[in-house]
Protein backbone atom coordinates (compact mmCIF):
# COMPACT_ATOMS: atom_id res chain seq x y z
CA UNK A 1 0.00 0.00 0.00
CA UNK A 2 3.06 2.02 0.67
CA UNK A 3 4.24 2.32 -2.96
CA UNK A 4 0.70 3.39 -4.21
CA UNK A 5 0.42 6.67 -2.26
CA UNK A 6 4.49 6.87 -2.96
CA UNK A 7 5.34 7.03 0.76
CA UNK A 8 8.67 5.46 2.34
CA UNK A 9 9.14 1.90 2.91
CA UNK A 10 11.30 1.90 4.80
CA UNK A 11 9.76 4.48 7.33
CA UNK A 12 6.21 2.91 6.42
CA UNK A 13 7.51 -0.64 7.60
CA UNK A 14 9.34 1.24 10.45
CA UNK A 15 5.27 2.73 11.22
CA UNK A 16 4.26 -0.44 11.57
CA UNK A 17 6.73 -2.11 14.03
CA UNK A 18 6.28 0.73 16.19
CA UNK A 19 2.39 1.07 16.67
CA UNK A 20 2.40 -2.92 16.77
CA UNK A 21 2.69 -3.23 20.82
CA UNK A 22 0.05 -0.46 21.08
CA UNK A 23 -2.49 -2.79 18.78
CA UNK A 24 -1.67 -6.03 20.78
CA UNK A 25 -2.11 -3.82 23.85
CA UNK A 26 -5.67 -2.34 23.04
CA UNK A 27 -6.61 -5.67 21.43
CA UNK A 28 -8.38 -6.78 24.80
CA UNK A 29 -10.17 -3.44 24.94
CA UNK A 30 -11.42 -3.46 21.36
CA UNK A 31 -13.07 -7.26 22.54
CA UNK A 32 -14.25 -5.84 25.49
CA UNK A 33 -16.10 -2.68 24.00
CA UNK A 34 -17.20 -4.92 20.72
CA UNK A 35 -18.98 -7.05 23.42
CA UNK A 36 -20.52 -4.38 25.31
CA UNK A 37 -21.53 -2.66 21.70
CA UNK A 38 -23.28 -5.81 19.88
CA UNK A 39 -24.28 -7.45 23.01
CA UNK A 40 -22.35 -10.86 22.64
CA UNK A 41 -21.77 -12.73 25.78
CA UNK A 42 -18.68 -12.11 27.63
CA UNK A 43 -15.11 -13.77 26.44
CA UNK A 44 -14.01 -16.51 28.90
CA UNK A 45 -10.68 -15.32 29.37
CA UNK A 46 -9.75 -18.04 31.68
CA UNK A 47 -7.28 -20.25 30.67
CA UNK A 48 -9.00 -23.53 31.72
CA UNK A 49 -12.57 -22.55 30.20
CA UNK A 50 -11.02 -21.09 26.83
CA UNK A 51 -8.55 -24.77 26.67
CA UNK A 52 -11.83 -26.82 27.40
CA UNK A 53 -14.10 -24.98 24.93
CA UNK A 54 -11.50 -25.32 22.36
CA UNK A 55 -11.30 -29.49 23.24
CA UNK A 56 -14.54 -30.18 23.35
CA UNK A 57 -16.47 -27.53 20.81
CA UNK A 58 -13.00 -26.77 18.55
CA UNK A 59 -15.54 -25.41 15.66
CA UNK A 60 -18.26 -23.70 18.29
CA UNK A 61 -15.44 -22.12 19.94
CA UNK A 62 -13.86 -20.64 16.32
CA UNK A 63 -17.40 -19.19 15.38
CA UNK A 64 -17.51 -17.50 18.37
CA UNK A 65 -14.00 -16.36 18.75
CA UNK A 66 -14.31 -14.84 15.26
CA UNK A 67 -16.99 -13.19 16.24
CA UNK A 68 -14.99 -11.54 19.18
CA UNK A 69 -12.33 -10.80 16.51
CA UNK A 70 -14.32 -9.25 14.14
CA UNK A 71 -16.14 -6.97 16.45
CA UNK A 72 -12.74 -5.55 18.11
CA UNK A 73 -12.29 -4.79 14.28
CA UNK A 74 -14.84 -2.79 13.85
CA UNK A 75 -14.02 -0.69 16.78
CA UNK A 76 -10.88 -0.74 15.81
CA UNK A 77 -11.68 0.53 12.14
CA UNK A 78 -14.08 3.54 13.78
CA UNK A 79 -11.54 4.51 16.77
CA UNK A 80 -8.44 4.71 13.68
CA UNK A 81 -11.23 6.45 11.39
CA UNK A 82 -11.90 9.02 14.22
CA UNK A 83 -8.28 9.27 15.58
CA UNK A 84 -6.21 9.46 12.44
CA UNK A 85 -7.52 12.56 11.11
CA UNK A 86 -7.19 14.29 14.68
CA UNK A 87 -3.28 13.28 14.94
CA UNK A 88 -2.91 14.70 11.21
CA UNK A 89 -4.37 18.25 12.72
CA UNK A 90 -1.81 17.92 15.91
CA UNK A 91 0.90 16.51 13.86
CA UNK A 92 0.73 18.72 10.77
CA UNK A 93 2.62 21.87 11.96
CA UNK A 94 4.86 19.80 14.29
CA UNK A 95 5.96 17.98 10.79
CA UNK A 96 5.99 21.41 8.17
CA UNK A 97 8.41 22.83 10.88
CA UNK A 98 10.56 20.28 11.12
CA UNK A 99 10.39 19.89 7.58
CA UNK A 100 11.54 23.57 6.88
CA UNK A 101 14.06 23.20 9.06
CA UNK A 102 15.68 20.43 7.41
CA UNK A 103 15.25 22.20 3.81
CA UNK A 104 17.05 26.09 5.84
CA UNK A 105 19.67 23.77 6.99
CA UNK A 106 23.00 24.57 5.64
CA UNK A 107 24.51 21.78 3.80
CA UNK A 108 28.25 20.59 4.59
CA UNK A 109 30.44 20.75 1.95
CA UNK A 110 34.40 20.67 2.11
CA UNK A 111 36.53 22.60 -0.31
Amino acid sequence: MASVFRLNLIASQLGNHIVYPFELALFPVFIRIGIAIFHTPPLPLEHRALFHAVKDHPWDTTRILWRWEWHALVVWAVFAAVLAPILALILHPFLDRLLASKLKAPTSQSS
